[in-house]
């Protein structure tokens, strides 16, 4: 008579199932399905290719990063990124309707949350020079173009999302005689002698926090998330009835693809058309938007930017940045 195997007892398993155990444990088939098959061949795994925004469809058009990269550089970031030291590394699809862009394959929140947390900034670069030369020129500019869409009487208390250096809220609060309070909902441990200091209170999560905004902004943070539509649905709700909500974000059209930029950390990808419609699909109205900085077309020419102050508040149809203004 043959001894029956306990299937549940370890004893009693195949070496197939030992080895399957083995690496489920190992997170072996997470890593092949979501980080190999995804970027080797990404249309077999894609489950929907429609775009999130508009619906239209969406095609793969180039890797993150940089998007001239040679064929041997970008197999060297694939298997750094397999290897699990590179964090950000996918195949980025583009919708033709709306021009909407994002990426397939997005690490998960605790290693983004840990990312800006503790790397994205550094206290070097966080005071340099140059980065605070930039700063100045793009707050003025960001301000100038709030100015002309709101009045002055309509600058409430604001809350900066990613704020980092809260350029652009710091003056606006300038404007309004320093009476604005400021908060800015930033993760990163670098800005916490910078925020006391400046009187920025720093919010590391929202939801326990009850308190609605006049006024809220993002700039070049939006497209640090994989879904727009839901992280903006999410802020909103911290929104004051008729407050405003001011995002800056790349601007990402064909030409943005053709250029060496260097976008490794964002996720999504905006044209102004699309930004109009994830606006009107959250009920928000447009006040006014705003492309400005080199134009797409030149990218030899960006360290202009930091000449000419000109091109940060001259509208180019091709530029570098798009600002949008909605209203709740």
């Amino acid at each position: 008579m043959k001894k029956k195997v306990d299937l549940k007892h370890p004893k009693g398993k195949s070496n197939r199932s030992k080895i399957f155990d083995l690496f489920r444990k190992m997170n072996i088939f997470n890593v092949i399905v979501k980080k190999f098959l995804l970027n080797i061949i990404p249309k077999y795994f894609i489950i929907n290719n429609s775009c999130q925004v508009c619906n239209s469809r969406s095609e793969i058009i180039c890797s993150s990063d940089n998007h001239l990269m040679s064929k041997r550089t970008e197999f060297k970031n694939f298997i750094r990124y397999i290897l699990g030291k590179k964090l950000f590394f996918s195949k980025i699809t583009r919708c033709n309707s709306c021009g909407f862009s994002s990426v397939i394959s997005v690490p998960t929140e605790k290693k983004l949350i840990k990312f800006y947390k503790n790397n994205y900034w550094d206290s070097e670069f966080v005071n340099s020079n140059k980065m605070q030369k930039f700063l100045i020129l793009r707050s003025s500019s960001q301000t100038k173009f709030i100015l002309k869409s709101l009045q002055k009487d309509e600058i409430g208390n604001v809350l900066d999302i990613g704020g980092g250096h809260c350029a652009t809220s710091l003056k606006l609060r300038e404007i309004q005689n320093y009476q604005l309070k400021l908060f800015s909902l930033e993760e990163n441990t670098h800005f916490i002698d910078y925020y006391i200091k400046n009187k920025i209170e720093q919010i590391k999560d929202l939801k326990s926090f009850k308190k609605k905004f006049k006024i809220i902004i993002m700039s070049h943070s939006l497209e640090h998330f994989a879904n727009p539509l839901i992280t903006l649905k999410k802020f909103i709700n911290y929104l004051e009835n008729n407050g405003y909500i001011f995002v800056e974000v790349p601007n990402t059209t064909s030409d943005y693809w053709l250029n060496d930029y260097r976008d490794n950390e964002h996720l999504s990808f905006f044209t102004l058309k699309s930004l109009e419609i994830i606006g009107r699909n959250l009920g928000l109205t447009k006040v006014s938007s705003m492309i400005v900085g080199n134009c797409l077309n030149n990218p030899k020419e960006r360290e202009n930017i930091f000449k000419n102050e000109n091109l940060w508040n001259a509208s180019q149809t091709n530029g570098e940045w798009i600002r949008i203004i909605f209203k709740k």
